[in-house]
């Protein structure tokens, strides 16, 4: 006997549950097996994936997904797929979907993803009891009909064989979901499992209460319904409506346009044109204009160029369309004068009541006794006024006698004689006027020397007069008040900067002391300077230096007592306190209320580092030597990491209380006297070295 019973081939779910047979002759069968007597039963296939990867090749394999065959040997109660989506399997790129031979019986085949197979299921020789697949009627986006046998299930799917090879199979691709056949065999599905679109083609498979399921259904194509509509409206007759391309006037009122999938629902619309037109009023207008007028109507302008035409008139008609005018116009002509005439520079001609006294083109319009404008168009020349112009010098305080008029002040005067052309003649006055000077000199002269003036030398001080003629011919007078002049004495004290010196007047100065030195004032007459020369002084500042132990660690602290100087480190910091700082010189510059600037050089030395540890305590509570810690003649080292064992090894401190170190307790509780051993690294932190302290301590009470 063989028993073959209670089988699960997969998992619950496709995603990491199942199992995968790709590029497979026959990917599920059983060979003869005639020699025995049983039935297979209660195999369950669900959430794997068959078939072959489309990547892989762009034509079918050969062979089948799943075959079924048996001929003595009977498989029954199978379920390819499951009671859910989420367990069917995926059949793919198979050469056949599914193939049933040899009276398979009781397989269902349900929830199951078919896409790009040669076929989808295939039932042989009475397999699964040659159930019949349901029959699709009807088919589009609002819901799928047809028939089958009262009481099968129905399973609808979306078939779809975009991308795939060669393939013209129907299969389930998409599952859209279910319906029970009524006890007349009618079902209808009115609920999707997403959206239908018209043209795609649908497909179904019917499963009794056995359950055997049928092969699938031929495919039936989605029809998206159409929409009908109408459109009637009256326009004017020279107005026209564009729809779907297509042009409606008074020469095509009327037509059919399918829209395409222009419904609500995304089918296509079916409209239907019918357009009725109003006849535009027409009137005639006639007038008679002077030449030069225009008329503007319904935005036409008619004028003596154009005086006949149509215009447009917009919505001006009783019907509210736009009416047609026929215009017509008369024009009566215009009048001109032309006058080209000259006249004298400064004259005025009038033409009516318009002066005019610059050359140039006018035109002046008046009205005729028609109405109309009259043109009179005057070319206006000047005839040229003859210019003499004569030049003058008188002396201040003079009088100049010109055409009758007696003039003392310099400037430009004109006046109009008569010439032979009947225009006057200008004549024009250049009267300049020369002063007379009188000016006073003061001047001075050193003792022992004379002063030239007026051709002569003076050596005495007083008032001297000089009787002069400008280059006008003018008198001028010269007064001098002239003075001795006594040698002058002067004393500079100053103080340098060292290094500078002082230049006065030729002699240059590097070194202090009292001078005596012989000038020239102002006014070039001897000068004494007495000149005191001193040069600023400034010692060194006395610091206090700490030496860097090895940490960068070194200070400098300057004691300047009060002097008002400024003062620059090296690193442009101002401070008398430096700090952090490594072995070597460090420059500093101060500068005095003089502006004079000094420079010293600080050495920081290295210094010798100093860690240790006490060999005993007695943390007693007396405030002496009452915690166990690392000593060092440097502030900036920390204990980094800090342990101490008792005599059996045991942690009893771990670098709790770093600032103070152990104080002989042990979780709150006092430790007895005895020997402890500790391990202590010590650093400025954990990126620079350290030193690590090992050995033992006597903890006494």
């Amino acid at each position: 006997d063989l028993k073959i019973h209670d089988i699960q081939i997969g998992g619950s779910r496709i995603a990491g549950e199942g199992n995968v047979f790709g590029g497979l002759s026959s990917g599920l069968s059983s060979p003869d097996l005639s020699n025995f007597v049983d039935t297979a039963y209660d195999i369950r296939i669900e959430g794997n994936y068959f078939g072959t990867n489309p990547d892989e090749t762009g034509v079918f394999p050969n062979g089948s997904a799943l075959r079924l065959y048996a001929e003595n040997f009977q498989f029954k109660s199978v379920h390819f797929g499951g009671s859910s989506l989420d367990k069917g399997n995926v059949v793919a790129y198979a050469n056949t979907g599914i193939v049933l031979e040899q009276y398979t019986t009781e397989v269902a085949i349900n929830h199951n993803k078919f896409y790009c197979n040669g076929s989808g299921i295939i039932l042989y020789q009475a397999a699964n009891a040659g159930i019949l697949p349901p029959a699709i009627t009807t088919a589009d986006i609002f819901q799928i009909s047809g028939t089958a046998l009262p009481g099968q299930t129905i399973e609808l799917y979306l078939s779809d064989n975009t991308n795939c090879p060669d393939s013209e199979a129907c299969q389930g691709t998409t599952y859209l979901g279910e319906v029970i056949a009524d006890a007349t065999g009618n079902w209808l599905l009115d609920n999707f499992q997403q959206q239908l679109f018209g043209d795609e083609q649908v497909t179904a498979t019917a499963t009794n209460s056995i359950p055997t399921t049928s092969e699938f259904a031929p495919c039936a194509v989605v029809v998206c319904p159409e929409s009908f509509g109408s459109l009637e409206q009256t326009l004017c007759a020279n107005e026209s409506l564009l729809i779907n391309g297509t042009t409606y006037d008074v020469n095509h009122p009327s037509g059919t346009e399918v829209l395409i999938d222009a419904s609500a629902i995304g089918c296509d619309s079916i409209l239907s044109v019918n357009l009725s037109f109003l006849p535009l009023p027409q009137g005639a207008y006639g007038a008679t204009l002077c030449e030069g007028d225009s008329l503007v109507l319904g935005g036409s302008v008619f004028n003596f160029q154009n005086p006949s035409g149509q215009a447009t008139l917009p919505a001006a008609g009783a019907n509210g369309c736009d009416s047609l005018v026929m215009v017509s116009l008369d024009f009566l002509p215009r009048s001109m004068v032309t006058i080209d005439t000259a006249i004298c520079t400064g004259d005025t001609i009038w033409i009516g009541e318009n002066p005019v006294m610059a050359a140039g083109q006018y035109t002046f319009s008046y009205q005729a006794a028609n109405g109309c404008d009259s043109i009179i168009n005057l070319s206006l020349g000047l005839l040229p006024l003859p210019t003499r112009q004569i030049s003058v010098s008188i002396c201040s305080g003079e009088v100049f006698e010109f055409q009758g008029q007696a003039i003392t002040a310099a400037g430009l005067y004109e006046a109009a004689v008569p010439a032979p052309s009947g225009c006057d003649s200008l004549l024009v006055l250049n009267l300049e006027v020369a002063p007379v000077y009188a000016t006073t000199l003061s001047a001075g002269f050193c003792e022992g020397e004379s002063y030239a003036f007026c051709g002569n030398l003076l050596d005495a001080p007083g008032t001297y007069l000089c009787e002069l003629q400008s280059i006008a011919g003018c008198d001028s007078t010269l007064t001098l008040q002239l003075q001795l002049l006594s040698p002058s004495e002067g004393f500079l004290d100053t103080v340098l900067c060292p290094g500078e010196q002082l230049l006065v007047g030729d002699t240059l100065i590097a070194q202090a002391g009292t001078y005596q030195l012989l000038l020239a004032n102002i006014a070039n007459c001897d000068s004494t300077l007495n000149l005191n020369l001193a040069f600023s002084h400034f010692d060194a500042p006395a610091a206090e230096i700490e030496p860097d132990l090895g940490f960068g660690n070194g200070a400098i602290r300057l004691s300047l007592d009060g002097v008002p100087l400024s003062l620059s480190w090296e690193d442009n910091s101002t401070d008398s306190l430096r700090t952090g700082l490594d072995a070597g010189a460090y420059p500093l510059m101060l500068t005095d209320s003089l502006g004079c600037e000094y420079v010293f050089t600080y050495e920081v030395p290295e210094g010798t580092l100093y860690i240790d540890t006490p060999n005993a305590f007695t943390p007693n509570g007396d405030g002496d030597n009452d915690y166990f810690n690392f000593l060092s003649n440097t502030p900036v080292l920390h204990a980094l990491s800090f342990k101490v064992f008792n005599r059996w090894g045991q942690l009893v401190y771990n670098n709790e209380t770093p600032d103070l170190g152990w104080d002989g307790n042990f979780q709150e509780k006092p430790q007895p006297s005895d020997t402890y051993f500790f391990i202590i690294e010590v650093g400025v932190n954990s990126l620079e070295g350290t030193k690590v302290l090992r050995g033992d301590v006597t903890l006494l009470r």
